[in-house]
Parts: C-alpha cells; structure tokens; sequence
C-alpha cells in the first residue's frame, strides 16, 4: 500500500508541477496514467484498456475544458483528495471523492458546447 501511495502523490506532484504551461499535453498524460495506476491497483488493468478505447468523445471534451481557469487545478485538488482518502483507509470517501471528480467535466458539457460549437454539438 506504501508503494502505491508513494507512486500516486508522486503522479500528482508531477501534475501540479505541469499546471501553467500552454501545451495541455503532458499534464494529460500525467492525469491519464493517475488513473491507469488506479484501475492496476484495483487489479482491473484490462477495463483501463476498456475504458480508453471508448472514451474519445469525453476526452475531447477534458481537453477542451482543460484551459478553463482553475480546471487544471481542480484535478489536482481532487486527485490528492483521492489518494488522501486511500491512505486513510476510507473506501467509502475515496469513491466519494472519484466519483466527484469523474463529474467534474461532464457537469460543464452546456459550457464547453457553447465556448466550442466547431468541436462538440449538444
């Protein structure tokens, strides 16, 4: 558990570091093998495959949601609230606190149509 930890706080150390650039690319990828480590942790490395074969419509919109002020942020915010809940032992808290950050861009799908219409339709 020590392990996993230590790699997780050092994912989103890497992820805070990476706010503020202009180039979103690595601080996705950051993101992205956060949540990969989290899906091997469970012991369900196939559905991360799963899961990232069919996810290109919500992760154009991560992408364009991104740049919003805070947002870059806000993952980081929720990624250490996750681990922290982890490291406390309290299941019931850190899917609390997965589940408020997977909604976090699919609550602003109104926002990001409108500020994009060229690149998603309601």
């Amino acid at each position: 558990m020590l392990v996993l930890l230590a790699r997780l706080r050092a994912q989103v150390d890497l992820q805070a570091a990476l706010i503020g650039g202009d180039d979103y690319s690595e601080f996705v990828a950051a993101d992205q093998s956060f949540h990969r480590q989290m899906y091997e942790a469970a012991g369900l490395p196939d559905l991360w495959d799963l899961v990232r074969r069919g996810s290109g419509h919500v992760d154009r919109l991560r992408r364009l949601h991104l740049p919003s002020a805070g947002k870059a942020q806000a993952v980081v915010r929720d990624h250490r609230c996750i681990v922290d809940a982890i490291a406390q032992h309290d299941p019931e808290a850190a899917q609390a606190r997965l589940r408020e950050h997977l909604s976090g861009t699919l609550s602003q799908i109104d926002e990001i149509c409108q500020r994009y219409p060229d690149y998603v339709s309601a």
